[in-house]
């Protein structure tokens, strides 16, 4: 659909080395583990010799912060302020979605742009049961009420397609990450084979009885009914190759604070200052 409006939902350990997974605690991520910086294959893909040869050749000496703000200048194409928010938990962005669909102002289903460590479809949580037989159960109206009881940071985007939201999905992501999208989401309930860097697929979500999907979780693949439930290609992309070919209309930006550490703050700080205009006074 040509005309889909396009969100950038961006969190921000996509700039962070490597990818924390389940948290143990409510802490930020530890410093001496996680650091401000972009893949080598990135840094190698945007960074001239000169430049590295500039701090020795090394190129851990190159500021993370600054890297990350010239990734959100020529990779996704930011160059001044749109309309979004900045948010402390990733989960936080389904109200303000479902505040501007209800406002007419964001026009479902719409291009989401998902710049993240995590693929935020419930990968190692229980989020299967949750959506596949209780909101899929639901008329499509009757599903956010639903989702905004159930929903985490983990798995607010799959409840964002089960209410029929999001038409279309780019996730891009850092090195260790994007192999997190569970197979019973992909339409056939197969995931799609990787294609040279990346991967790319139609999500169908459908609703399961218990049984189903427990031979389902066990390996089976089963003939589904989807109904009229929408496809939704998504296209899973790396970090390195990825450039965004058009702007967006929204912008929101997730701290994610027990996936970064502290010294990321600055970029958020900094991303959230140049990118983002407010959506409400």
């Amino acid at each position: 659909m040509p005309d889909m409006q396009r969100v950038l939902d961006l969190d921000l350990d996509f700039f962070v080395q490597g990818v924390v997974h389940c948290p143990p605690s409510d802490e930020r991520a530890d410093p001496t583990e996680y650091k401000v910086a972009l893949g080598v294959d990135t840094i190698l893909s945007m960074v001239s010799d000169e430049e590295i040869a500039a701090v020795d050749g090394y190129i851990d000496d190159l500021d993370g912060v600054a890297l990350g703000m010239r990734y959100a200048r020529e990779r996704l194409g930011l160059d001044g302020p749109i309309r979004g928010a900045p948010v402390e938990h990733h989960d936080e962005v389904f109200a303000l979605w479902e505040r501007l669909i209800d406002a007419g102002e964001l026009r479902p289903p719409f291009h989401l742009t998902h710049v993240d460590a995590h693929g935020d479809f419930g990968k190692g949580q229980l989020s299967h049961r949750k959506v596949l037989t209780d909101v899929m159960a639901l008329d499509q109206d009757a599903r956010p009420a639903r989702s905004h009881q159930l929903l985490d940071p983990g798995d607010y985007l799959l409840h964002a397609v089960a209410c029929g939201w999001v038409g279309a999905i780019d996730y891009v992501y850092p090195p260790a990450g994007g192999d997190d999208i569970d197979r019973w989401y992909w339409e056939g309930l197969t995931t799609p084979r990787i294609e040279g860097r990346g991967r790319s697929g139609t999500v169908r979500l459908a609703r399961f009885d218990e049984r189903t999907l427990s031979r389902v979780l066990n390996g089976a693949v089963v003939p589904v009914d989807y109904g009229n439930e929408p496809r939704v290609p998504m296209a899973q992309i790396p970090q390195e190759t990825y450039s965004s070919a058009d702007p967006f209309d929204f912008l929101f930006l997730a701290k994610s604070p027990q996936f970064t550490p502290e010294a990321a703050d600055a970029l958020y700080e900094q991303i959230r200052t140049e990118f983002i205009r407010e959506l409400w006074p």
